[in-house]
């Protein structure tokens, strides 16, 4: 005789996907930006393995750059909007991002493995690029060292979620979560601004 068995689910993550619909009003402009940025400013990061992608992290912070604001006050509203959706106590979340830069992905740059260790909450905002274009890819922080074989898997079963870097959405995620950056393929660069938020 089978026993009666109740299945509950546990240490789910939770993702917050936003869509901006006024990006394509500020695209060209924040590409054409960051272009500029990158011709005067030193690469940052340099303790990567992925070496040849430029970003600006520790190099050129775009938090409150009036150029960037626009994308950052959408960044903001989405992560306040995502913390009362995941019943997460604002009170002890600082509202503005502590730390943000952009990341640019020309033809053969990757992102390795990494979290965001001093961070809450991290954000990856898509300026440029579109299915075709690298993914970011988020392991599971509870199913990397089971040997179980799903005949059927599911959002809570999956090691590894991947995101089309779909231009003006924006990805928010528990910092703790490793993520990477799957290699460029396109010749056209993809774009990524990140926006990290802390306890207070």
């Amino acid at each position: 005789m089978i026993p009666p068995l109740e299945v509950r689910p546990f240490f789910a993550s939770i993702f917050g996907f936003a869509i901006n619909h006024r990006h394509h009003l500020i695209e060209d402009k924040l590409v054409k930006k960051c272009n500029q940025i990158k011709k005067k400013t030193k690469k940052g990061g340099s303790n990567w393995l992925s070496r040849n992608t430029y970003n600006t992290l520790g190099t050129f912070d775009i938090v409150d750059n009036k150029d960037f604001l626009p994308i950052q006050n959408f960044v903001i509203d989405a992560v306040m909007s995502y913390a009362n959706h995941a019943q997460i106590d604002v009170t002890h979340l600082n509202p503005r991002p502590h730390e943000g830069w952009f990341n640019i992905y020309e033809k053969n740059d990757y992102q390795e493995y990494h979290i965001h260790g001093a961070s809450t909450l991290s954000t990856i905002y898509f300026l440029s690029g579109g299915r075709d274009h690298a993914r970011v890819s988020f392991k599971s922080p509870v199913n990397q060292m089971s040997r179980i074989k799903y005949k059927q898997y599911n959002d809570l079963t999956f090691k590894e979620m991947l995101v089309d870097p779909q231009p003006g959405m924006c990805v928010i995620f528990d910092s703790s979560l490793e993520h990477a950056v799957e290699q460029q393929v396109k010749d056209k660069p993809r774009i990524s601004l990140a926006y990290n938020f802390k306890d207070l």
